[in-house]
């Protein structure tokens, strides 16, 4: 015997997800086909490059998003308000302790490792992955947010928030291809993920009223110091590769000497 009204159910928690999985591909995807509209195979080349180096970054939120999922969830099904406001907390602490110095260090060596990885014909994509990696600082936290606010099952403010990601994202392509060309996908892309980005951080304020600002002090200063490091192994003429081991392992051992808090809580996390 089926239930009919199990369906409509079920269409109301899943059509949400499914306008997001819509969104995300539209997303990732629509500057590459607007720029073929405009531009010519050279701007979609160099696009492509900075975009999979950024998507290859992106799995490290991807990863830590899905690994606390389960932690978020059974809170929010607990109703334990403040242990779950205090786990998102450290989890977005401990993703942007990661993208701080993966983005600033990305903008810093853009030059040096587009030709590393991709070949000196791709020096062109340089500021493309510049955009790209400043982005990073709005892309790590979004995954997070987004987790939690489902686990309230509040998607439909996520499918929103997505909708009108794309529709500033073609919007401003539409402003900014004609004359920038590749560039201005890139920035395109960065507003709109900016833009979505906030009006996530907006609604998941209003169900929780977490703090994250005062946990970045650290390190915001200890990326500071991590950077010049970085450009001062640049200016030398340090191999890029090992200037990213140098500086990450400064960047570790400067946080765990100023007893960074983060370190700590993360482990507590871990057995929440």
């Amino acid at each position: 015997k089926i239930d009919i009204r199990k369906i409509g159910l079920i269409l109301q928690t899943t059509l949400p997800l499914a306008v997001i999985i819509l969104a995300g591909s539209i997303m990732a995807n629509i500057d590459i086909f607007m720029l073929g509209v405009w531009k010519t195979p050279k701007d979609i080349g160099l696009y492509a490059v900075a975009q999979r180096f950024y998507q290859f970054i992106i799995i490290i939120p991807s990863v830590i998003s899905t690994a606390t999922f389960p932690i978020l969830s059974r809170l929010t099904e607990s109703y334990e308000n403040t242990r779950l406001t205090s786990a998102l907390e450290k989890t977005l602490a401990f993703i942007m302790m990661l993208g701080m110095p993966i983005s600033i260090g990305g903008i810093v060596l853009a030059n040096q490792i587009v030709p590393f990885v991709f070949g000196v014909e791709y020096i062109d994509a340089v500021p493309l992955l510049q955009i790209l990696m400043l982005m990073l600082l709005v892309s790590f936290p979004i995954m997070i947010m987004s987790n939690t606010i489902f686990s309230y099952n509040k998607q439909k403010n996520l499918a929103t928030a997505y909708m009108f990601g794309i529709i500033v994202n073609v919007l401003v392509n539409i402003l900014l291809i004609p004359p920038l060309g590749a560039t201005g996908a890139a920035i395109a892309t960065l507003i709109s993920t900016t833009s979505m980005t906030f009006i996530i951080w907006r609604k998941m304020k209003t169900i929780s009223n977490f703090k994250i600002l005062p946990k970045l002090k650290t390190i915001f200063f200890v990326t500071i110091f991590m950077t010049l490091l970085t450009l001062t192994l640049k200016y030398l003429g340090i191999n890029v590769i090992l200037n990213i081991m140098v500086s990450a392992l400064v960047y570790l051992m400067l946080l765990i000497l100023f007893k960074e808090s983060t370190l700590m809580e993360i482990r507590e996390l871990i057995h929440v």
